[in-house]
């Protein structure tokens, strides 16, 4: 039989790209020819980058940033060779009808393992991940080991949920949280089996030889450093190194960032004691069965835990931050894990089974079960207005985090920018030529006039005729041209921190408004969907989210006073917008619009009164129009997105 399996192989993460090739191996064995469909998943290795280098709240990120920096490049190319070596992938698919075509010559779709049912930070679903793209009446569809990360709820997409997974013929999952979650949406009561690293003994992968003679490996990032002090404790203690690998610890005698997949296991495979957080880190531990010690973790504590109370391994967890005692650290008994382990083997070898054999019978689908395209299955519902205060202030600063990151990191994918490039080469020339327009005409004209809305010109034609993403290329040109124009013609903008901040203003500026009009232009490219209340009246808008309403107009007033204090020549653009766009979002157009009129106006006489170069008639009149015209593109542009969306 004829079978394709989707999961997150796209990214540089070890227990996600040796689950695959696992799985691979297993239904291999079992006598059917196996692909990967390598859908390439929204911008996660981007997602990777900020997760490794660790740019969050932890005392740890300084150190990881250095150490990573050079080091992450190399490993996730390692990685990617060992993608290209052992994982029999399609050719990279991108969106549904990539995939529907790719797909349509296999008997059978599993997706799994790994969090396959997770939602994504603005809780939008990785719709190919439910197999929405096969063909249900044909093909067999099934889900192996899925987990749902931690989701326990789909909110406003619990139907759509429902409908994806009554599609499935079979269902497994890897965890009691995602099994009572099916249950709940389907009434199935699917079987819990093993993640596919524990069907597979990784025999035939050549491991190179162990950092270290005897040393504690540590996989995890502990956002106390008191974990790690206490990990180099007990390696000092026990006479041996301390290994960390895929993070780095200012404790560890060896830090291998860039170690590639088969240096990973060979950590793994000769350990002495591993300490992890981290769900594969569990899995390879026991596949190798080497003595572990579990730190609670936030993020993977529900798979940890089930894991740890299926197989009674309580002994083996340890809170964080706490000296391990002497009979955890004595070690283990393996064989007796081992023993438990090999009833959970069989069910989820004959589940596999069970999967690869033919349907019995044509499975009928309605027309509804058969449409499920992947941006209308993450259309949010209208939300019911909401009437408390702090609900309001929280959906408005959603929508406006929404605005920057969805756009670069949206669930739904486009192919590579130098392929689209090449293809649209004519669109491509043309859009830079009108970029090198308005550069020459900025630079031949007063540098104290706004000439933000003519760059946006080139930018949206790139992104709507070419690639989104060239769109944000050419977004930061336009921010670092401008601000150099400025920089290098008039001695009031020498200050490199002056062209350094106003550079990023006008990226964000610039990209925002792009980033609608990209929306506007391909909906379908938007899994976030804005729902402002534009048709109430400037009274009702008042009446129903004046929170919202004075907590933007107190934003005005600081950025007044802090362009009152700050230099006429940084450009604060995008702070005037926070408010516009946060009451526009919440409250409608109408008062998005006074907001907009009323910064379009204030912003050139704030600096007409600190310096005289903006004192001329023309340049005030100039800087207001521009200002306005972003301003009430930023506000006006949700609304006709909602509109638009409504009437289709």
């Amino acid at each position: 039989m004829r079978i394709g399996t989707i999961s997150f192989t796209d990214v540089d993460n070890y227990g996600a790209v040796l689950q695959a090739y696992a799985l691979s191996k297993v239904l291999e064995r079992e006598g059917h020819e196996v692909n990967i469909l390598d859908y390439q998943l929204p911008d996660l290795k981007l997602r990777d980058w900020l997760h490794l280098m660790h740019l969050s709240y932890t005392p740890h990120a300084p150190l990881t940033v250095a150490t990573g920096v050079s080091g992450l490049p190399a490993r996730f190319t390692r990685i990617e060779q060992f993608r290209k070596k052992h994982l029999d992938r399609t050719p990279p698919v991108w969106n549904d009808d990539d995939l529907r075509k790719m797909s349509a010559s296999y008997d059978t779709l599993i997706t799994g393992s790994d969090e396959i049912f997770r939602t994504d930070r603005q809780g939008n679903l990785f719709p190919p991940l439910f197999l929405n793209f096969a063909d249900a009446q044909r093909q067999k569809l099934a889900a192996y080991a899925a987990c749902s990360g931690g989701v326990t709820d789909y909110g406003g997409k619990n139907a759509v949920v429902a409908r994806l997974l009554n599609r499935f013929d079979h269902i497994s999952v890897r965890d009691a949280e995602t099994q009572a979650l099916v249950k709940k949406l389907t009434g199935r009561n699917p079987p819990l089996v093993l993640d596919p690293t524990l069907l597979w003994k990784f025999e035939e992968l050549p491991l190179p030889a162990p950092p270290a003679k005897d040393y504690l490996l540590v996989y995890g990032f502990f956002r106390s450093p008191r974990t790690d002090r206490m990990v180099r404790e007990i390696a000092d203690q026990l006479g041996v190194s301390m290994v960390s690998v895929g993070w780095a610890s200012k404790y560890a005698h060896h830090n291998l960032m860039a170690a590639d997949t088969l240096q990973w296991l060979s950590c793994f495979k000769h350990a002495r004691l591993v300490f992890t957080n981290c769900y594969h880190g569990l899995m390879f531990a026991t596949v190798y069965q080497r003595d572990f010690l579990v730190f609670e973790a936030d993020k993977a504590r529900s798979k940890l835990n089930d894991f740890i109370q299926r197989y009674s391994l309580s002994s083996r967890l340890l809170p964080t931050g706490e000296m391990p005692s002497p009979r955890q650290l004595a070690g283990m008994d393996h064989a007796a894990l081992q023993n438990q382990l090999q009833a959970s083997v069989a069910d989820s070898i004959e589940f596999l089974r069970a999967v690869g054999q033919p349907r019995e019978k044509q499975k009928s689908v309605t027309a509804d079960e058969a449409r499920l395209v992947s941006w209308e299955i993450n259309r949010s519902p209208v939300p019911v207005r909401p009437a408390e205060p702090q609900r309001q202030l929280k959906n408005a600063t959603v929508h406006l985090v929404h605005l920057v990151w969805e756009a670069l990191l949206s669930p739904l994918t486009c192919p590579p920018l130098l392929s689209q490039a090449r293809q649209r080469w004519q669109t491509t020339a043309a859009g830079i030529l009108l970029f090198a327009a308005v550069l020459w005409l900025h630079i031949g004209s007063n540098v104290h006039l706004l000439f933000l809305p003519l760059y946006l010109l080139p930018c949206i034609w790139l992104s709507i005729k070419v690639n989104p993403r060239l769109g944000v290329v050419a977004s930061l040109a336009a921010a670092i041209s401008g601000a150099l124009v400025q920089h290098f013609n008039n001695p009031d903008f020498k200050s490199l921190v002056l062209v350094a901040a106003n550079m990023v203003m006008r990226f964000v500026s610039i990209h925002v408004i792009v980033s609608l009009v990209e929306r506007l232009y391909r909906p379908k490219n938007s899994g976030v969907q804005f729902q402002p209340c534009g048709h109430d009246s400037l009274s009702t808008g008042l009446f129903h989210h004046w929170v919202v309403i004075l907590t933007g107009f107190i934003l005005y007033v600081g950025v007044v006073s802090l362009q009152l204090y700050a230099s006429p020549h940084l450009m604060l653009l995008p702070l005037y917008m926070i408010p516009c766009l946060m009451i526009a979002l919440v409250a409608g157009w109408r008062w998005g619009s006074i907001l907009a009129i009323l910064c379009a106006i204030t912003g050139p006489l704030v600096q007409m009164s600190k310096d005289s170069d903006y004192n001329s008639p023309s340049v005030m009149i100039w800087n207001m129009t521009m200002r306005l015209i972003v301003l009430l593109a930023l506000v006006l542009l949700p609304n006709i997105i909602h509109f638009k969306k409504r009437t289709n």
